[in-house]
């Protein structure tokens, strides 16, 4: 996840978590959308790629956010 994050901030991409069940990672069963996301440009980022955090620690996504752009 922290190497996602630094890959969007290098190249200057958005990205977008994509949660699910663990059977959503069967192509057949997610039609193909994380290619869609990415065909956009964007980085995909799984649940599991972000659990890292320790429960209730909160994503500081700020040196990711455009100028101007408020912290979710």
């Amino acid at each position: 996840g922290l190497t996602a994050l630094a890959y969007m901030k290098e190249h200057n991409c958005r990205g977008i978590v994509l949660a699910g069940r663990p059977y959503h990672i069967d192509p057949e069963i997610n039609h193909g959308i994380p290619e869609t996301i990415c065909s956009l440009g964007m980085v995909v980022l799984s649940e599991d790629s972000i659990c890292e955090l320790q429960p209730g620690e909160k994503l500081n996504l700020t040196e990711f956010l455009s100028e101007g752009e408020a912290d979710p």
